[in-house]
């Protein structure tokens, strides 16, 4: 029945004299065996890799189709100058490459340099020396989708402040400039380099004429446009006299639906917004403009309204390059799309990945355990950087990375590291990205045996296979993602994980290893 059984902890009077697990179903049932279902997976060099990669980049380029055009690459495998070998090979092309960061679009656009390619970056706000007050507010117009707006408010600072003589503001001002010219005149360039987000501010008209080259997964990117509102902001703007008719519409939608329900809508147009000027007028911090976008939201019971602004690409054509992409989400996500997956080849670590699985490791359970966590993980890696949970792990490395924002960093490059956690998300979290999809969101999470990702092994996940789908593809990108900042393909380097999900090329080690507090 999907029933969730008692914890052995405070509701056992033998927990204390007993070696269980969390609940008594699970001390029977030696959830840690992490059972490979295959051993004669089949390794290619380094160089196949390589190889590959280059002859999937090299047909996706002769295609002639808009659509998504999709090709696994190991991290650490080369596809960075796998891409800029081909736009220098390339005649007569235009191409934009699309990477997840700022850093990393400046790094891109310097290996095409050293090749003599006159690539253009694009600029980016947070780059400019401008106000605060101004980079906030033009974010705050790309965030919710409404990028006429933020060229709006640059002008507006342009016209107010050009006769200022404040070296500072002179600055600003030619910034400013700078900026419109460039988006103004984007499609006279051949090669561009820019983020995930900046792609998404582009138009069918701004991409009409290139082929765009994607780094990385942007479906992570896409999915993580989950925001929240509280219930209170949601009935001041009700009260307003001129509240737009659609806005008011959806709004009382909300205010009226029932706790712990799942909602799907239709997304609206920004002329349904209200002005940032009566935002400020009448005191509403939040950003309830964001619900015009909205495809589903989940009204909690405390009375916070978390919702999902799906963004989506302009019609063109996408090759994506990455290690943790799901063909099937893309194809939910991009239905009615031209999709074409390539095979994935693979070599073997040249480092090793020793794992422990013997506790889930999720954010409750280290919390649950405290600091001994820590020790006992430390008497078995030494004294090295980890990578876990945001505001766990303050200290635990120089570079500040955790779950979340260790993408494309090359910092701990043939160092020895260890990852610790298996992180989890929030249920609403994949169950507004699934309602959004079309798939039913009532299934609820139980720990059951399942096989993903060539393992068979026990696993608290849903029975609906694209829900199942969601949750694990975020849980595994995560923790590859953070693996490779090792680059164990290319360096001989040990990545210790301590986590229940089991993870390509890992070695097992499901004996437990938490320190037994003393009685």
């Amino acid at each position: 029945m999907g029933y969730k059984p008692q914890f052995c902890e405070n509701d056992c009077k033998y927990c204390n004299y007993c070696n269980h697990k969390a609940n008594m179903v699970l001390t029977i049932a030696e959830r840690e065996r992490i059972q490979r279902l295959d051993d004669s997976k089949e390794y290619v060099s380094v160089e196949k890799v390589y190889a590959h990669i280059e002859s999937c980049l090299k047909d996706a380029m002769s295609e002639i189709r808009d659509g998504l055009y999709l090709i696994p690459a190991q991290t650490a495998s080369g596809k960075t100058q796998v891409y800029c070998n081909l736009v220098q090979s390339l005649k007569n092309e235009k191409i934009i490459i699309a990477v997840p960061t700022n850093l990393l679009k400046q790094q891109v656009a310097e290996e095409l340099h050293i090749r003599e390619i006159n690539a253009v970056v694009t600029p980016s706000i947070e780059e400019m020396k401008v106000p605060g007050e101004l980079v906030d507010e033009v974010k705050y117009y790309y965030d919710i989708g409404i990028s006429r707006m933020a060229a709006k408010v640059l002008r507006k600072f342009i016209i107010d402040h050009e006769k200022e003589r404040s070296p500072e503001i002179i600055l600003a001002v030619q910034k400013c400039k700078e900026y419109l010219s460039f988006y103004s005149n984007i499609t006279k360039f051949e090669y561009i380099v820019t983020t995930h987000a900046r792609l998404l501010t582009l138009s069918e008209a701004e991409l009409k004429g290139y082929t765009v080259i994607i780094d990385e997964d942007i479906s992570l990117y896409l999915f993580k446009n989950i925001k929240k509102v509280s219930l209170k902001s949601v009935e001041k703007v009700l009260s307003l006299d001129h509240c737009p008719l659609a806005l008011k519409t959806l709004l009382s939608q909300i205010k009226d639906t029932k706790d712990n329900a799942y909602i799907k809508v239709t997304p609206m147009s920004e002329e349904d917004a209200i002005s940032e000027e009566d935002l400020y007028k009448y005191g509403i911090s939040e950003n309830v403009n964001d619900l015009v976008r909205t495809s589903v939201y989940y009204k909690k019971k405390d009375g916070e309204v978390q919702y999902f602004c799906p963004k989506m690409l302009p019609k063109s054509k996408y090759i994506i390059l990455s290690a943790s992409l799901s063909p099937a989400l893309y194809r939910q996500y991009f239905f009615g799309w031209y999709v074409k997956e390539y095979p994935k080849k693979e070599a073997c670590y040249l480092g090793r990945l020793i794992q422990y699985s013997a506790y889930s490791m999720s954010r409750k359970d280290i919390s649950k355990r405290g600091g001994k966590v820590i020790d006992s993980i430390k008497d078995i890696c030494g004294d090295i950087p980890i990578i876990t949970f945001k505001g766990m792990g303050e200290g635990y490395n120089e570079y500040g990375l955790h779950f979340g924002n260790t993408e494309g960093i090359n910092a701990f490059t043939g160092k020895n590291i260890t990852v610790v956690g298996t992180p989890h998300n929030a249920e609403t979290v994949y169950k507004l990205i699934a309602f959004h999809l079309g798939v039913h969101a009532s299934d609820a999470l139980h720990w059951q045996i399942i096989e993903y990702g060539g393992y068979k092994f026990g696993f608290t996940t849903y029975n609906n296979p694209m829900l199942r789908e969601i949750q694990l593809y975020f849980i595994k990108s995560e923790l590859e993602q953070s693996i490779g900042r090792a680059r164990l393909l290319r360096f001989p380097s040990t990545v210790y994980l301590f986590s229940d999900f089991p993870c390509e090329q890992a070695e097992l080690v499901q004996e437990e290893y938490i320190k037994k507090i003393e009685q």
